[in-house]
């Protein structure tokens, strides 16, 4: 009997792949969570949409004439270990009955299946898990850097490490950037898990001995890793207060490394540590051109301040937030004057806007209890309570009394305060102005003076009668008195000792034997607790500086009296 040729072809070619497992192809294993190589998007590996599977085309009907050439193709497309030898595979026709058989050939041995290369039970059993997303394997085990055993494939990569007989695979767009930073021998170190789901919806991670990738289709594939991923988790990491990473460390400005979150950014230098800033202070940390501009670098990280407030300390300043106020910084000279006023917890009470320029080449700063107010001849002082609705009803900083030139001073029954152009009293609830200024000395009235009153324990700096400047200052104490008269400044030395009492002298002007104007620390920390060895103590360390560097010159007079 005749057996169709299609139906014998169709047979032997089942029976080929049955008995060759090298030419069977597993399924393809599905994960029903988006991994890094399911959505196409701008930040994923290109290689992703080489894993979408062509479209299955319609086999063509076999005939007597192509069957032939079918067994021929699958032979040929087969892995060689896993080829049989087509003069055995080969189906020969069955003669017809009228004709004699022909002798049966010698029976031959079995044809045996050469199988393919097997992976260590590690890596196979990765592979096994992974093989519809890695796709075939374009390399053998191969060893690795850092003690590895690593197989690449396709669409990524698996890694083992030798030490702990542990393998996991890496693939799709955090496979892209693993490799950016050096695979197993780079910055990451060794594969500790394959991708699994992230912290947040829709997230992947994959995590490494020295730091983890984060994927998502809005984000991208990102890699956090040393000071900057302690904190990151410190602070609930993907699901916590930052979100999702937004790019992976680069330099930023003054030496740093960065990180950008969905919801902020992570701050590293070697001298400041890791410091997250986010949320509202965040915004306003960007609106001053972040490390670049004029805070500089985190210091701290957000902390609980005074009056419900948050409060975040940089380099040069604080960025101070509360619900009713919003989030505002405070820096410079201002900042200094904040501090010595009790910053959050102090008079002024919180920031309700950020520093902005004021009338008459100014800057201020306004806060729940008044403002202050910085100019480059006077400083920064401010004003506040009654006497700020006095000033305002003069027109601030740019109405006929200027800018403040000390801060208030309290007097019998009341305050004062002193200003460029003029002074504000209250006393005992009646306001009064006296112009051109404080009460001072007749020898101050001409040329340049340190006018220095031991009443109202101020220093004064005039020029032509006019206050140009006002700082608190300290006197010696009844054993070691600072001696009164005019004198003259006869020497200036910047960093000056006191051999005597074992203390620094900053920004020392003598004008009396070894009684000079300085910079104290005591006084600073102290106020009028203590008392200087004869010197006038001043207290603002800015301000003297700028004194020193600016305008007193060798030769300036300096009045002391009562």
């Amino acid at each position: 009997m005749r057996i169709p040729l299609k139906s014998t072809v169709a047979a032997a070619i089942a029976a080929l792949l049955l008995a060759s497992p090298g030419l069977a192809e597993a399924a393809p294993t599905t994960d029903p969570e988006p991994t890094s190589t399911t959505t196409a998007t701008a930040t994923q590996d290109p290689t992703a949409s080489a894993q979408k599977p062509a479209p299955a085309q319609e086999p063509a009907p076999a005939t007597e004439e192509t069957g032939a050439a079918e067994e021929t193709r699958a032979a040929e497309e087969a892995p060689t270990q896993a080829r049989v030898p087509m003069s055995r595979a080969r189906i020969v026709e069955e003669p017809p009955a009228q004709e004699p058989p022909a002798p049966a050939p010698a029976p031959a041995a079995a044809p045996r299946a050469v199988p393919a290369p097997g992976y260590r039970a590690p890596i196979q059993a990765v592979y096994e898990s992974h093989r519809g997303i890695l796709g075939r394997a374009l390399s053998v085990e191969f060893p690795g850097k850092n003690n590895t055993t690593v197989v690449r494939f396709e669409h990524g990569v698996i890694i083992m490490n030798n030490q702990t007989n542990k393998a996991y695979a890496v693939y799709g767009a955090i496979y892209a950037t693993y490799g950016s930073l050096g695979w197993e021998g780079g910055t990451l170190g060794r594969p500790t898990s394959s991708e699994e789901r992230g912290g947040v919806a829709g997230s992947r991670i994959t995590r490494f001995e020295n730091g983890i990738i984060l994927w998502s289709p809005s984000t991208g594939a990102r890699a956090v890793y040393g000071a900057i991923l302690s904190t990151y988790r410190s602070l609930g990491s993907e699901a916590g207060v930052l979100g999702l990473p937004t790019s992976s460390e680069f330099t930023a400005g003054r030496g740093a490394r960065a990180v950008n979150f969905q919801r902020g950014v992570i701050l590293w230098t070697p001298a400041t540590g890791a410091h997250p800033v986010y949320g509202a202070i965040f915004s306003n940390y960007r609106a001053h051109n972040f490390e670049r501009g004029v805070l500089g670098l985190p210091r701290t990280a957000e902390r609980a301040g005074a009056r419900g407030s948050r409060v975040q300390t940089f380099d040069a300043g604080r960025i101070i937030w509360s619900p009713t106020t919003g989030a505002h910084a405070v820096y410079g000279s201002i900042g200094v004057a904040y501090t010595s006023l009790g910053s959050d917890g102090g008079v002024m009470g919180l920031p309700t806007s950020s520093e902005f320029a004021g009338r008459g080449g100014s800057r201020v700063s306004r806060f729940q209890n008044g403002i202050i107010i910085w100019k480059p001849a006077t400083g920064a002082f401010g004003v506040r309570g009654a006497i700020l609705g006095e000033y305002a009803r003069q027109g601030y900083e740019g109405g006929s009394l200027g800018a403040p030139i000390g801060d208030e001073t309290p007097v019998a029954g009341g305050w004062t305060q002193d200003f460029e152009r003029g002074r504000i009293s209250l006393v005992n609830g009646r306001y009064s102005i006296v112009r051109p200024g404080p009460s001072v000395d007749a020898r101050c009235r001409t040329g340049r003076v340190l006018c220095i009153s031991k009443s109202d324990r101020k220093l004064r700096w005039m020029i032509d009668g006019q206050v140009i400047r006002e700082f608190d200052a300290r006197f010696g104490s009844t054993a070691t008195p600072t001696r009164e008269g005019t004198f003259s400044v006869t020497r200036k030395i910047r960093n000056e000792w006191s051999y005597i009492y074992n203390v620094r002298m900053p920004f020392s002007m003598y004008f009396s034997g070894g009684q000079a104007v300085h910079y104290s620390d005591d006084f600073a920390a102290r106020g009028y607790n203590g008392a200087s060895g004869g010197c006038v103590n001043i207290r603002d360390y800015a301000g003297i500086q700028w004194l020193y560097d600016t305008q007193v010159r060798v030769g300036d007079r300096v009045v002391v009296y009562w």
